[in-house]
């Protein structure tokens, strides 16, 4: 399968992705019928979110922090045991410290 490197005719994944960036943990997508269909909408969603950040390279410059970066980058995607979607924030909860 070839990877699509525009953002174009996918307002479906940026609704969900904004939708998971607005809400407090993330968000669930139910209606997926079997695993593949479930991989293969995760793999439109990292096909997007990669198109969003090559977008992010032509619009800022190399020393600005959004450049190649996607607003995305934020959230994870996983499947459940019911062909689900989870869209998480990434929230860092570990005590980190120096040696």
């Amino acid at each position: 399968m070839t990877q699509n490197n525009t953002t174009a005719g996918t307002a479906d994944l940026r609704d969900y992705l904004e939708r998971a960036i607005a809400s407090e943990r993330g968000i669930r997508v139910r209606g997926q019928e079997s695993k593949s269909e479930a991989v293969k909408l995760r793999q439109r969603l990292y096909s997007f979110r990669y198109a969003d950040r090559k977008d992010a390279q032509k619009i800022y410059a190399p020393d600005d922090p959004r450049y190649g970066r996607s607003v995305y980058d934020c959230l994870t995607v996983d499947i459940d045991d019911e062909f689900n979607l989870l869209i998480r924030k990434v929230v860092a909860n570990k005590e980190v410290e120096e040696l």
